[in-house]
């Protein structure tokens, strides 16, 4: 009997997805605000979007990685912030 494979996404997916849907839907609307010369939070609070969608999208890469080397039993080097090759 073959496992079935469920379309529940996982949530790192999720998240990622939320976060780069928000910076599709605000950076046309702060860029025609700044076209109009609206001053806004928007501006300042799409820069914390970009840099919270680097973060995340750098944790799935890292979560990924360790995941591949566990999946082919190469998980003795994963290390967090460690980058010696000692």
């Amino acid at each position: 009997m073959t496992p079935k494979k469920s379309n529940k996404k996982d949530t790192s997916k999720l998240i990622l997805i939320t976060l780069y849907s928000s910076v599709g839907i605000l950076l046309p609307v702060v860029v025609i605000l700044a076209f109009l010369g609206v001053s806004s939070p928007l501006e300042i609070s799409i820069t914390g979007l970009f840099a919270l969608c680097t973060i995340a999208t750098g944790f799935y890469y890292w979560k990924a990685k360790a995941e591949n080397m566990h999946k082919y039993h190469r998980d003795d080097g994963i290390h967090m912030g460690d980058n010696n090759d000692n």
